[in-house]
C-alpha cells in the first residue's frame, strides 16, 4: 500500500451476511466458546501482557536490543494501572485491556493498554521498567498510526548506536539516549513521529537509518527483510528462528505456534489429526521440527485466510480443527475438508513466495540477523545461540518440504500445477 501512496480503504456495508446454515453456526458458536480453555499462560484472564515476567524467568525477553534474555524491571499490570477489560466484538476470550494512568504520563483509556510486544518494545529492549511510560509510549504510538513493535525496536537500535559512539549527543538532539534512560526514549519517540531532526532519519526504518549512521551500525539493526524483528527470542524458541527466516513478509512472531508448547505430550495430542504424534524439543532444528513448521505454518495460513484469531483458534486441537472444516461447511455451503482447506494455507505460502521472488527477493533475504547466531549475553540462558549451520540445513530442508528448489527458495512448476497455480509459473524464475 505503501510503495501506492495508498493511506487506508475504507468500506462500509448496510447488508447482512448471508450464510448457508445459520443454526449451524449458532451451534458451532456455542460450542467453541463452551469448549474454550484458557492457555496456560491465561490470555483472557490476563491479557498478552501477562508472559512479560514468565518469558523474563525463561530466559528468552528479549531485551537491550537482544544482547541478554532477562530484565530485572519486567511486570505486569493487573495489579498496578489496569482499569477494566475489554474484548472484539461477539469474542469470549476478552483478551483486552484498557489502563488509567494519572501523572506524569496521563493515559487515556480510549487508547487501550499495552500488549505484550508493546511492553517489550518500549520496556525490556529500551531497558525501561515503568508500565505508566510504556503505557504513554502506546498511546502516543496509537495516536500518531506508529507500529509499536518496530518503533521500540529502533529506538532500542538508536540507544545501542549511541552507547557503541555509533551516534554522538550531536546526532541526538542532546539525548543521552542511552539504554535505561526513560525520558530519552520518550522524546525520541515524539520526535519520530513528529518527524524531527534524528527521528526524521529513524522514522525511515532500521536499514536506511543504519545506512545513514554508518560506522557499523548495520550490524546491531536487528532485522529480516528490512523489518525489525517482533520480541520472541529465536535462540530460545529456534522455531520461532526458523518462521522469522521463512516468512514473505519479514520475521513474523504469528507465522508458527511457538515450540515450548510442542515440546510435551499435552500439547502433541492436540495435533494428530495433522499426523503430529510425537513430542519435539524446543532446541531441536533437524527434520522434525521443520515438518512441525511446515504443517502448523499452512496451518496458521489458513487461519489468516478465513480471518480467525490464532486466540480463539486455541488449542488447535482435534475438535478445534475439525471444527473449523464444519465451521467454513456452515457459513459457505461447501463440501470441504481438513486437507482441503490445508490447501489453502499451502497456496498462501506459495503465491506469498511468488510474490517476493517477482520482487527481487532471494534466499539470502531469508537469513537471521548474525546477533541470533552469537551467544546471549545475560539472563537465564545466558551463551545460548543458533547454530548457523544447522539453520542453513534447517532452511534447505525447508525448501525440500515445500517442493521448492532446495538452494534458491523457488517453488517448482510441479508443485504450482498441483496446487492449481499454474499461472504462476513463469513469475520469478
Amino acid at each position: 500500500m505503501g510503495s501506492k501512496n495508498l493511506k487506508a480503504i475504507a468500506v462500509r456495508g448496510k447488508k447482512r451476511v448471508k450464510v448457508a446454515d445459520g443454526e449451524a453456526v449458532k451451534r458451532l458458536s456455542k460450542a467453541l466458546r463452551d469448549s474454550y480453555e484458557e492457555p496456560y499462560f491465561s490470555i483472557g484472564n490476563l491479557g498478552t501482557a501477562r508472559v512479560t515476567t514468565m518469558l523474563s524467568e525463561q530466559g528468552i525477553l528479549p531485551t537491550f536490543n537482544f544482547r541478554e534474555g532477562s530484565f530485572d524491571g519486567a511486570e505486569t499490570m493487573a495489579k498496578t494501572i489496569l482499569k477494566r477489560r475489554g474484548t472484539c466484538y461477539g469474542c469470549f476470550v476478552r483478551c483486552k485491556r484498557k489502563v488509567h494512568v494519572g501523572e506524569p504520563y496521563f493515559v487515556d483509556p480510549l487508547y487501550g493498554r499495552p500488549e505484550y510486544e508493546t511492553m517489550a518494545a518500549f520496556g525490556s529492549m529500551c531497558g525501561i521498567g515503568d508500565l505508566k511510560a510504556i503505557s504513554k509510549a502506546n498511546q502516543f504510538c496509537n495516536a500518531y498510526g506508529l507500529d509499536t513493535i518496530s518503533t521500540g525496536s529502533i529506538i532500542s537500535f538508536a540507544m545501542e548506536c549511541y552507547e557503541r559512539d555509533i551516534l554522538t549527543l550531536g546526532d541526538t538532539d542532546g539525548l543521552e539516549l542511552r539504554f535505561g534512560n526513560t525520558e530519552a526514549m520518550m522524546s525520541m519517540l515524539e520526535k519520530i513521529g513528529k518527524r524531527e531532526g534524528p527521528g526524521d532519519v529513524l522514522a525511515e526504518g532500521i536499514c536506511p537509518a543504519a545506512e545513514k549512521f554508518g560506522k557499523g551500525a548495520i550490524n546491531v539493526a536487528i532485522h529480516v527483510k528490512g523489518m525489525p524483528a517482533p520480541f520472541n527470542e529465536p535462540r530460545g524458541k529456534v522455531g520461532v528462528g526458523l518462521a522469522y527466516g521463512a516468512s514473505a513478509t519479514g520475521p513474523d512472531h504469528m507465522e508458527f505456534p511457538h515450540d515450548p508448547f510442542w515440546a510435551s505430550e499435552a500439547g502433541v495430542a492436540l495435533l494428530r489429526p495433522l499426523g503430529i504424534l510425537k513430542p519435539v524439543d524446543v532446541y531441536d532444528l533437524g527434520p522434525k521440527k521443520v515438518r512441525l513448521f511446515v504443517y502448523l505454518q499452512q496451518y496458521w495460513d489458513l487461519l489468516n485466510s478465513l480471518g480467525i484469531c490464532v486466540f480463539t483458534a486455541k488449542p488447535f486441537g482435534p475438535q478445534t480443527l475439525n471444527g473449523i472444516v464444519d465451521y467454513v461447511k456452515a457459513l459457505t455451503g461447501w463440501e470441504t475438508s481438513l486437507f482441503d482447506i490445508l490447501k489453502v494455507g499451502e497456496r498462501h505460502a506459495n503465491m506469498a513466495r511468488v510474490f517476493n521472488l517477482r520482487e527481487g527477493f532471494t534466499a539470502r533475504d531469508n537469513l537471521l540477523p548474525d546477533r541470533f547466531f552469537q551467544p546471549m549475553e545475560g539472563g537465564t540462558l545466558k551463551g545460548k545461540k543458533i547454530d548457523r549451520e544447522e539453520f542453513s540445513k534447517a532452511m534447505e530442508t525447508y525448501y525440500e518440504m515445500m517442493d521448492w528448489d532446495p538452494k534458491t527458495g523457488v517453488p517448482k512448476r510441479g508443485k504450482l500445477s498441483e496446487l492449481d497455480l499454474d499461472w504462476l509459473s513463469h513469475e520469478g524464475q
